[in-house]
């Protein structure tokens, strides 16, 4: 028989998937605002922005796409007829499909592209426009104004982006808590969500604080994100019975897809944002390298969702 809710949190007036959906709500909110407080701080951006991107590849590379695998894995064995690699294709798929939704969807030709030097030019005129008193050729001569403000319009697309992204891997999570019967198993899946919840979270608030978007737009678009897990969560409770059979195999395909938007993420717009200049290149990649090794190690200390 599974572990009762209310013997583990001790909260017998409550049940459970209610408690999940509360803490997760407030953890989401309470790290996705956190990075308005130091927004007058670029370097601090930057850096925070930098272990973002780390946090993001861990997630691809060492969270959801070895879960996706091992998932198929056991597929297999449980006699579906699946390609040994089908977790790092539906990956590659994740990867190609943000790629067309970024770059082909959203991209638009906001420079004179008749020639390189025309367009920096154009680039570095509209930079001036922003008014924030900064000598913008002295150090940087690209499209950011000391590392926070985007003066190409497609980047201010990426909050937005990420916060699909997120949401949906939120969803994919709340399902997989909602669907469990076993009690004891809802509960290991619910630690393996919450103790990654944050730093993704607090992903988001930086993004959003580097692009500019104002205070009640993100407000707006990190209650979203909020609300994911436990509309999620409510999904996968209604839908019990029906995909009983499948969810397994649901969930690891979306954690496939997934894996490969974080890496996607990840190396085509954090990190390609933050190196392109060398201003601070040791203290980025170290905190690149801290952000990575932090989600690696709560997936090590925490309970994995199989």
């Amino acid at each position: 028989e599974g572990t009762n809710y209310a013997d583990i949190l001790g909260m017998g007036f409550m049940p459970f998937p209610l408690v999940a959906m509360i803490t997760l709500t407030a953890t989401k909110v309470g790290f996705g605002l956190a990075p308005r407080y130091f927004r007058s701080n670029p370097r601090l951006l930057s850096l925070a922005n930098a272990y973002s991107a780390g946090i993001f590849l861990a997630g691809g590379l060492s969270h959801l796409l070895p879960e996706a695998s091992h998932a198929f894995a056991m597929l297999a064995n449980e006699g579906w007829k699946l390609p040994e690699n089908m977790a790092f294709v539906l990956c590659g798929g994740g990867f190609m499909a943000t790629l067309f939704i970024e770059k082909l969807l959203f991209m638009t030709d906001s420079v004179d592209k008749d020639s390189d030097g025309e367009e920096m030019a154009d680039v570095q005129h509209k930079s001036g426009a922003h008014g924030h008193g900064h000598n913008h050729n002295e150090d940087h001569g690209h499209c950011h104004t000391h590392g926070i403000v985007f003066t190409d319009p497609n980047a201010s697309v990426l909050p937005f982006i990420l916060t699909a992204v997120l949401c949906f891997h939120s969803f994919i999570g709340g399902m997989a808590l909602g669907i469990q019967s076993n009690n004891a198993k809802a509960f290991i899946i619910f630690v393996a969500i919450i103790s990654h919840k944050w730093v993704e979270a607090f992903s988001l608030g930086v993004s959003f604080v580097r692009a500019g978007t104002s205070a009640a737009m993100m407000v707006r678009f990190i209650l979203g994100f909020a609300a994911s897990s436990p509309v999620g969560i409510a999904a996968g409770w209604m839908l019990r019975a029906s995909i009983a059979g499948h969810a397994n195999a649901l969930v690891a395909a979306l954690d496939a897809i997934a894996s490969g938007t974080f890496i996607y993420i990840a190396a085509v717009d954090l990190i390609a944002e933050e190196f392109v200049t060398a201003r601070d290149k040791f203290w980025k990649f170290s905190a690149l390298c801290g952000g990575f090794m932090t989600l690696v190690i709560l997936s090590w200390v925490t309970p994995h969702e199989h």
